[in-house]
Order: C-alpha cells, then sequence, then structure tokens
C-alpha cells in the first residue's frame, strides 16, 4: 500500500508492506492533485508487474532517486537515462576517431556539428534533456522551428535544401544511439533523394538541357564535355592534372585520379576516356603540349578575382607546371563554377557543377553499368548510388512504362505538365517547397 506523507510542505511517499514502510522517496512536489495522479499511477504499475508500459513515464515523472529504488524493488529492467549531453560526448568521440583513420573528413564533420547546434538550441527551449525523450513529435517540432530561421542561400532561397540536410544528419545521430541501444527507435525519418522533386539542386539534366548547353558552350565546350563524361566534382575538375590522364591504358585510354573528398581513404577513381571526351582531350594535347604536372583545364581569370594570380589561367609566358597552392585551387573552383553558371543562362537553364555528376551516374546507370562500376568511377560508396540514384533511374523507367501502357503521346503528356504547372503557381513560393517537410 501506497501512503503520501508531507515534509515542510514537499509531498513524499511510503511504501507500507507488512505494516511497515519498506520503500521511501520524495516526489518533490507540493501539488495534491500531481501527488495523488503520481501515487495512482505507481500502483497501477506495481500491479501490472514489471513489464507495464507505465515504467517508462513514471521514470520521466519521479525523481531518479526514486524511481531507481522503486523500480528495483518490483524488478524493472534500468533502461538508458542518458542525457542528451553525455551522449554528444560518446558520439563526437566516435566521430573524431572516424576523423583520425580517414573515414570522415573534417568539411564533414563540422557540417554535423552545426546541425547539432542548432538542434541543441531547440531543445533547450523545449527543457528537454533526457535523449529517450525526443519523439517523433519532437521533431516535427523541430522542423517547424527550424525552418523559419533558415537563411536564403544562392543555391536554396527558401531553405528547403538546408532543412532537408539538417533531417538527414539527425537520421544519422540518432541512428548512431540506436545502434548501441541508447534508444528503442530513431525517431527521425531519412528523406529519400528524388528525382521530381522540388529542389533543382537534386536534378540531373535533361536530355533537352543538355543538348540546349551543348549548342550554347561555345568557347565552355572542353569544359561541357569534361564533366558530363567524368561526374567530377568542381574540386576534382579544378585539380585535374595531365600527368592523371593516360591515353595508352585500357581500351581506349583511361583518367587515375584521387578526388579530394576521399583523398585520406586512397579512393583512386578510374574513369576510361571514350568517344568525343577522348577525342577532345587528344585536341587539347596536341593544342598545347603541356608538361605533365600542367592542369588539365585551362581558365580565363576574373576581373573581380584580384586575388588570383595569373599563372592558373592561360598564358604562354608564365610557368603553370608547379603545384597547385589551396589558395589557387579554391580561385580555380570558383571560376568552374561561374563559368557552369553563365553557360546555364546562355541556354536558359539552372545550371551548376554538382548536377553534372548526378546526370554522369544515371546515364551511367541507364546505360547498364552496375552500381558497383559506377560507385568506383565516382569515387563513392555502392551504398550512396544505390540510395540516392537508383530511385532517379527507376523514377525514368517507370514514366516510359507508364507511357507504352496507357499510349499518351506527346500532347498529353505537355497537357499533364501544364496542368502541374498551373496548380504550383496556386501556391505561395515559401510554402510550396519548405512546408511539406514539416507534415
Amino acid at each position: 500500500m501506497l501512503k503520501l506523507r508531507r515534509l515542510k510542505g514537499i509531498y513524499r511517499i511510503d511504501w507500507i508492506i507488512s505494516g511497515q514502510p519498506r520503500l521511501r522517496g520524495t516526489l518533490e512536489t507540493k501539488s495534491d492533485h500531481v501527488a495523488n495522479t503520481i501515487r495512482r499511477r505507481l500502483e497501477l504499475a506495481a500491479w501490472e508487474g514489471p513489464e507495464s508500459q507505465l515504467w517508462p513515464e513514471l521514470s520521466r515523472i519521479l525523481p531518479q532517486s526514486t524511481f531507481k529504488v522503486i523500480a528495483k524493488h518490483f524488478g524493472v529492467k534500468e533502461k538508458h537515462t542518458i542525457t542528451w549531453t553525455a551522449f554528444l560526448e560518446l558520439y563526437y568521440s566516435h566521430r573524431e576517431l572516424q576523423l583520425k583513420t580517414g573515414a570522415i573528413v573534417k568539411s564533414t564533420l563540422d557540417s554535423y556539428r552545426q546541425t547539432i547546434s542548432e538542434f541543441d538550441v531547440f531543445l533547450k527551449e523545449q527543457k528537454m534533456e533526457i535523449l529517450r525523450d525526443i519523439d517523433e513529435a519532437t521533431i516535427d517540432r523541430f522542423k517547424a522551428w527550424r525552418a523559419p530561421r533558415i537563411q536564403p542561400t544562392g543555391r536554396s532561397t527558401n531553405g528547403e535544401s538546408t532543412l532537408k540536410l539538417n533531417v538527414n544528419h539527425l537520421h544519422q545521430v540518432f541512428g548512431f544511439a540506436e545502434a548501441r541501444q541508447l534508444i528503442d527507435k530513431n525517431p527521425v525519418h531519412f528523406i529519400k533523394p528524388v528525382w521530381n522533386s522540388v529542389a533543382n539542386d537534386k536534378k540531373p539534366f535533361s536530355g533537352e538541357e543538355l543538348l540546349a548547353m551543348r549548342q550554347n558552350a561555345g568557347d565552355d565546350w572542353f569544359l561541357f564535355v569534361l564533366l558530363k563524361r567524368t561526374g567530377f566534382r568542381r574540386s576534382d575538375a579544378a585539380m585535374l592534372l595531365w600527368r592523371q590522364v593516360y591515353f595508352d591504358r585500357g581500351l581506349n585510354g583511361e583518367i587515375h585520379h584521387t578526388p579530394k573528398k576521399t583523398r585520406k581513404t586512397k579512393r583512386k577513381v578510374i574513369l576510361p576516356l571514350v568517344g568525343e571526351f577522348r577525342d577532345a582531350l587528344e585536341a587539347e594535347f596536341r593544342r598545347r603540349s603541356p608538361l605533365p604536372d600542367e592542369p588539365v583545364l585551362l581558365l580565363e581569370p576574373n576581373p573581380l578575382d584580384r586575388d588570383c594570380g595569373p599563372r592558373l589561367f592561360e598564358d604562354p609566358a608564365e610557368d603553370i607546371s608547379q603545384p597547385l597552392t589551396e589558395a589557387e585551387l579554391e580561385c580555380r573552383e570558383h571560376q568552374i563554377y561561374h563559368r557552369v553558371v553563365r553557360l546555364g543562362e546562355r541556354a536558359g537553364i539552372h545550371a551548376h557543377p554538382h548536377r553534372f555528376r548526378h546526370t554522369f551516374a544515371v546515364d551511367s546507370l541507364l546505360r547498364g553499368a552496375s552500381v558497383t562500376y559506377v560507385a568506383r568511377m565516382m569515387g563513392d560508396t555502392e551504398e550512396t548510388v544505390s540510395n540516392v540514384y537508383l530511385p532517379m533511374v527507376q523514377e525514368l523507367r517507370d514514366r516510359l512504362q507508364f507511357t507504352l501502357e496507357h499510349g499518351n503521346g506527346l500532347e498529353e503528356i505537355a497537357m499533364a505538365a501544364s496542368r502541374r504547372r498551373h496548380i504550383k503557381k496556386q501556391l505561395p513560393l515559401n510554402i510550396k517547397k519548405t512546408l511539406y517537410l514539416i507534415k
């Protein structure tokens, strides 16, 4: 039998067994209603036994010292009640170890730190400390809290891509907790990339867009072919040297390159030289007769970039065979980005270098390349190729199958697209691209 008593205005509880108080503890409340509610829930939990669903709730309501005494007496298995702060220490120590072994790079860890920092501020406002108290409803509130606080950027004027990245970061963080049995279930659902998503940055180029860029390439034709046929990030395109190009290896030649983001893991990329890509490289090589350590891409200097020295760019009077510094590589990446953007503007489409990477992966899979082979060519993992690019390929095939089965022609497809555009115009831009994440 449970008995309540007050000591200096604060309720305490005594568990009477055989006429003697065996268990004692404080409830740390002065409210009659709260104390009686706790007493009734304790009596019901004791009657239902150690597997009662009330024990987790009582562990959050009762002071930890009181709960531990009662739970031990009734044989309740103690679950982890680790705090969010203590969990972060465990998580960051694991990530720092990965950083030392080269499993991740510093930029990845910094990105996760930024997301966790924002989530930490949210938890403090919600006055939540225990890791197990964070559930799906908490994550939904975080999305609604975070969305209006995201600063618009050039890549995402409404913050949709940033919010999506935050959610997927938290999915990985809580997956770490779930794997170590600190929580029963991951409360964060991973948001799978979809080709037909509102985020243009995640789309591969369509066939029409590639044709439009080819027709408007002009002096950027070599850059267009290189990005399309390699799927290089702009950092890798900027640091590609002629000594990494082998015209006499493989069937038609190969490029051997270690991506900047995977240099610590020594993950080498081997790309075959085929068709117009080999022809373009050979023509460029014959035109320039470069030294082995010269960059493959020659870039035009931007008058606004005063810090970019002339040796980075095409100037016969300058020796560009010396190794590039980090500052020089950054200048080259900046030039590649703006050249692709200007190419897209001439073609009337939204373009940036990373869309070529998505296009390369999807195009390779459509041509029949295996997931393993595509991952090797991109210097990426098979898991990434399967999770990110295979759904895009499947959607393309589903569209084709639907068209063949239902007999929709060009006119019907155009009408359907027109209706979709009309519906999207009825919604405000900030709601159309962001609030679907806060459902």
